[in-house]
């Protein structure tokens, strides 16, 4: 009975190394899956489409339509929403970088009531502050925020762009199929 549980604590410990040992293991990048790209590629990308694309097409009802979905669609209002509160925490992380300055300013009234004898600090009391405030970017938390605040702000831009493009394409899409039936 002895010898059964001490091959269990054993075999117990045999696993708990075994397991613990795994987390050791390094990783191999493997050379035999990798990507071979093409030296060169056909397109560039740096194509520029004009902001009223549809207006190529000359067509003053497609222009009307158009300009009436970008300008009543609730996406492109959120994904212009979501492009100022992107403008906002900028700013906001930009603010950080600088030293910070807090005026205050309280008024306190003191009387005396309901007591027979006077207390000689009585009256109004003004009391005034000011403090000034500086965070050491030592480690560059703050910088690195503010570079996060420009990365969103470009996306957000990059969204209500392509909101935009996305619901003209669908308008002048929907335009010339109606127009071929």
């Amino acid at each position: 009975m002895k010898r059964k549980s001490i091959f269990r604590f054993f075999a117990r410990i045999i696993i708990i190394l075994i397991l613990s040992l795994n987390g050791c293991v390094s990783y191999r990048k493997s050379d035999s899956l990798s990507l071979r790209l093409p030296e060169k590629f056909l397109y560039t990308g740096s194509a520029v489409v004009p902001d009223k694309w549809w207006k190529v097409f000359d067509d003053p009802k497609l222009n009307y339509l158009v300009e009436q979905a970008l300008s009543g669609n609730l996406d492109v209002k959120i994904a212009w929403d979501r492009l100022d509160q992107a403008q906002a925490y900028l700013k906001i992380a930009n603010a950080s970088l600088w030293p910070g300055l807090s005026l205050d300013f309280n008024v306190a009234d003191r009387r005396n009531v309901g007591k027979k004898e006077k207390i000689s600090d009585e009256g109004t009391f003004y009391s005034p502050s000011i403090a000034a405030t500086y965070e050491l970017d030592l480690w560059g938390r703050l910088r690195a925020g503010s570079k996060a605040a420009e990365a969103d702000l470009g996306a957000s831009q990059e969204d209500l762009y392509t909101v935009a493009m996305t619901i003209s394409a669908e308008v002048a899409n929907a335009w010339y199929e109606g127009a071929a039936r």
